[in-house]
């Protein structure tokens, strides 16, 4: 069965901590003596992740052309099984013995070259899906290094739910999420507005982002 990517699949993919620069924080040695006060000026900025990947115009054009490609692909996946059906019924009605069997090796040849389809079909899909969620998370990860520097921020974080919501379904889900999970975000704090607007003007002025 095709696989449908949706950008729900993409936001799944990259729910998590968005760290400046895209590496991991550096042990600290054992014997590094007393870690030192943050300074005042040091500061902590969020993103609403859900939305960004939802607004996105990129991951919005990228998910709408890979599900042209696979209503394309999926046409001839249709005719063989339409084939394969067909001659089930052949097979069903034919009396000669010989034709029996001329019938039942056909059938048994079209649903080889129906699973070979299948699977080549999702496997382009999957390799397109998994270029399409490397590319919308380098762009993220480089709106949100730009906007860190840009506000001297010494991190940015990526919450998957809004904090202040009544939903219980959207509260499970966030007491499920993994650590540095906010429950109260100051709106002063909160880039999710100001990063989507780099990421889209960023893509508008591609070749062919409009």
């Amino acid at each position: 069965m095709v696989r449908r990517l949706g950008l729900t699949t993409v936001a799944a993919v990259l729910v998590g901590a968005a760290v400046v620069g895209g590496t991991s924080s550096p042990r600290i040695p054992a014997d590094a003596g007393p870690r030192p006060d943050l300074r005042l000026s040091q500061q902590t900025g969020y993103f609403h992740l859900p939305r960004v990947v939802k607004e996105y115009r990129r991951g919005i054009d990228s998910v709408a052309r890979l599900t042209i490609r696979r209503t394309k692909l999926s046409r001839n996946l249709a005719g063989l099984r339409a084939m394969y059906q067909e001659l089930q019924g052949r097979l069903v009605g034919a009396v000669n013995p010989d034709v029996k069997e001329r019938v039942g090796r056909e059938l048994i040849t079209v649903a080889r070259v129906i699973e070979d389809t299948d699977r080549e079909l999702n496997k382009s899909l999957n390799d397109r899906a998994s270029l399409i969620i490397a590319d919308l998370y380098r762009d993220i990860r480089g709106a949100v290094t730009e906007l860190a520097r840009d506000h001297r921020l010494t991190a940015v974080i990526a919450y998957p739910g809004n904090p202040g919501t009544e939903n219980p379904l959207e509260m499970e889900m966030m007491l499920k999420s993994p650590a540095a999970l906010p429950l109260y975000i100051d709106p002063a704090a909160d880039y999710t507005d100001e990063l989507l607007a780099r990421l889209n003007r960023s893509y508008e002025q591609q070749p062919g982002g409009e």
